[in-house]
């Protein structure tokens, strides 16, 4: 199973990764990091986000296949994070079987967990969840499978995350009490 993640910045979605789907077997992908192994091997170039942004402006396509090249599709993986309707497009263009879900948390509980500038990028973030794909114009919100509250309990999103391998057929024999001892 591939499932992408999205949300607004200090919604929880690290904590929400490294607490529920790592526990159930999941290995967890960061894009940055991605991102700087693949400026490192095509470049001599430090800025990685600049490379990347550069490389996806001139195709699109071709630099998130690159980035979806690295992961292993034969496991259950998360990538962090999905940011745009035209990327998650792509990718869905090449993985059918991938789901993107939403980690979200209320505006004042995120603005007590904000770094200096995330509400700035915030922003930014939400411009880039409309975009275009093949000239028609979407939402990348509109694609979410499921969601995650970076507010709620462990136990609800535990709950929650057991619903969401249900739902798509996956069968774990982890049991909640394991996860919310290894806190």
């Amino acid at each position: 199973m591939f499932i992408a993640i999205t949300g607004l910045h200090a919604s929880g979605k690290s904590y929400f990764i490294h607490n529920i789907p790592e526990v159930y077997g999941f290995e967890v992908y960061d894009k940055k990091d991605i991102v700087k192994k693949l400026c490192r091997k095509e470049t001599e170039r430090n800025d990685y986000w600049e490379w990347y942004k550069e490389e996806y402006n001139k195709n699109p396509y071709d630099t998130t296949y690159k980035i979806l090249s690295e992961l292993p599709f034969d496991k259950n993986i998360i990538l962090d994070a999905v940011h745009s309707y035209k990327e998650w497009k792509i990718i869905k263009s090449i993985n059918k079987e991938a789901i993107i879900v939403l980690v979200t948390t209320p505006e004042m509980i995120r603005a007590t967990r904000w770094e200096e500038g995330d509400k700035e990028k915030d922003k930014i973030r939400i411009e880039y969840w409309h975009s275009d794909y093949e000239g028609e114009s979407g939402c990348l919100l509109t694609e979410v499978s499921w969601s995650f509250n970076g507010a709620a309990s462990l136990e609800t999103n535990i709950a929650s995350f057991e619903e969401l391998i249900h739902c798509y057929g996956l069968n774990n024999n982890r049991k909640k009490q394991k996860i919310l001892t290894s806190r």
